[in-house]
């Protein structure tokens, strides 16, 4: 898949990060957890999960010139498959912006650090 195994030290994303959901599994998290309100697809790529998020909804995409970690807005839920190589950062930016928060992470990365576990203790637990 091209994850880095080094921490990433530039703070910015890299092309490694770009890993596009599968549409069927987008479909599973999309149902399971029934957002409403507000909807963003913080990394759309292909637009995988946006296309499956009810309106009203917004997306931000990097290599598009929109970049997540610039937008203002408060939404209901965020939806996405985050990048890994900034991923506390990233992190952060979700929870300063929604109240409801999904990502896409191997099990690995939610649980990787003691700075990672107090963020989302800090937010509201998994």
């Amino acid at each position: 898949m091209g994850i880095p195994t080094k921490p990433n030290r530039t703070n910015k994303p890299t092309a490694a990060d770009s890993v596009m959901t599968p549409p069927e599994l987008a479909q599973m998290i999309v149902n399971h957890y029934k957002p409403f309100g507000k909807c963003l697809e913080p990394c759309a790529g292909t637009k995988i999960f946006y296309d499956l998020l009810p309106e009203p909804k917004d997306w931000c995409e990097i290599t598009q010139g929109r970049d997540f970690l610039q937008y203002k807005e408060r939404v209901d839920w965020i939806i996405t498959n985050p990048p890994y190589s900034i991923y506390n950062i990233f992190l952060q930016k979700c929870f300063d912006v929604s109240d409801n928060v999904v990502l896409l992470v191997p099990i690995a990365k939610a649980f990787k650090s003691l700075s990672t576990e107090k963020l989302v203790r800090t937010y509201g637990g998994y």
